[in-house]
């Protein structure tokens, strides 16, 4: 199969583990004999990418999207599609995120072939009808936006409205394509779904859950144990990921040490006092984790928000830590307390320094949930959820 894949972000550059699993599939279908164009943001090149193309225009800035006014996009969207005609022909496409790209994009898409979207989370649910195009040419979002459960625009944008016909003369798309009906929708988790579906009410029933995973040969597990009180955090250093509600745990935990890996929220990280035993790390490659979850004794993974599904679970499980965790959105599939995990309610920091003792002080207990853990992370391996990602990409290239 020919493929092209969109998205908005492509590693070196990342903020989280969509993008990482967004290049883990594109190397699964490179090594199985496919040909892939990736299309992506500009910036951070890498030595041997050469089948990565970093031509469009990213509208996000910090980890927020930012919409220009559209007499100030309209030359980016013509750059845009310029980018995306360059490629040739592909068999399908696989949309990844789409946040901060234009979604006229998605109308040339349609025009050319078959769509696939591998969702990790809701955007569709809100960004579509944000966009400085098709968003504020059709307030009333793509065909088949229901009227409640989307965030819509108030009105549609009079000055894009007057541009949209020397937009359509330089190749720009006004119309929305009838994304939710011919395209195929496929999910990180049936949480992921549920909202979709059951809470915004999108068309999407026909949608399917292939539960994105972790490579396996980049976690391998350890061999024996730390055997100290050495607790790890990975993620983004936000209150929505429950960062202060384990430096409160640590506080109950006098002879424990907290080591916090990710991108710092600045207004956060202002607002807590670090102590001492707290150790704050850079981000760094995922190549590099599997060493560092080797050195700890337990992973935390207290995140207060619905998570759509959340990877780090599955790499610390894979190495062989103990992992506990809230259970929030998706990660509740494969999260099982006692089982694979210990599960503390979110915001409990008491709860989830009894949880770190037991762990720590039960040599029953962590040995289960080391055991169990490793065949979680062996069922929702990255070469699982590629091979389903490309059944389902060449039933829709043979369809």
């Amino acid at each position: 199969m020919r493929l092209l894949v969109l998205s908005n972000l492509y590693p070196p550059r990342v903020l989280g583990g969509y993008e990482l699993y967004c290049e883990g599939v594109v190397e699964h279908f490179r090594n199985a004999g496919h040909h892939v164009d990736v299309l992506t943001s500009a910036g951070g090149a890498a030595p041997g990418q050469e089948h990565v193309t970093r031509g469009l225009t990213l509208y996000i800035e910090g980890a927020l999207p930012r919409e220009p006014h559209p007499a100030l996009r309209l030359r980016r969207e013509v750059s845009d599609h310029r980018a995306l005609s360059e490629v040739a022909d592909w068999d399908l496409a696989l949309v990844f995120h789409m946040v901060g790209l234009s979604k006229s994009l998605l109308a040339e898409l349609h025009e050319r072939g078959p769509v696939g979207y591998v969702l990790g989370d809701v955007w569709p649910a809100w960004d579509l009808v944000n966009d400085t195009w098709l968003g504020r040419l059709h307030p009333e979002g793509p065909p088949g936006t229901p009227e409640r459960g989307v965030r819509r625009l108030r009105h549609p944008s009079y000055v894009a409205r007057a541009l949209a016909p020397l937009a359509r003369r330089l190749g720009v798309p006004t119309r929305w394509p009838d994304l939710f009906r011919d395209g195929h929708w496929w999910a990180n988790s049936q949480w992921t779904l549920s909202q979709l579906v059951e809470r915004k009410s999108l068309p999407l029933a026909h949608a399917r859950v292939i539960r994105h995973g972790i490579p396996l040969d980049q976690f391998p597990p350890r061999s024996g144990e730390p055997g100290g009180r050495r607790l790890l955090y990975v993620g983004r250093l936000t209150r929505d990921k429950g960062v202060d509600v384990a430096l409160d745990a640590l506080e109950h935990l006098p002879d424990s040490t907290l080591t916090l890996i990710g991108a710092p929220d600045p207004e956060f990280i202002q607002s807590i006092d670090l102590p001492r035993r707290a150790d704050l790390r850079e981000p760094m490659p995922r190549g590099e984790l599997a060493s560092v979850y080797a050195e700890h004794d337990v992973v935390l993974f207290p995140v207060r928000w619905n998570e759509p599904l959340g990877l780090v679970p599955l790499e610390a499980m894979s190495v062989g830590v103990p992992v506990i965790a809230t259970g929030t959105g998706g990660s509740s599939e494969f999260l099982v307390d006692g089982l694979n995990c210990l599960l503390v309610e979110p915001g409990d920091a008491e709860g989830l320094a009894e949880a770190v003792d037991r762990v720590l002080t039960d040599h029953e207990v962590r040995r289960t949930l080391v055991a169990n853990g490793r065949e979680t992370a062996e069922q929702n391996s990255l070469a699982v959820s590629a091979a389903a990602i490309e059944a389902a990409a060449r039933a829709v290239v043979e369809s």
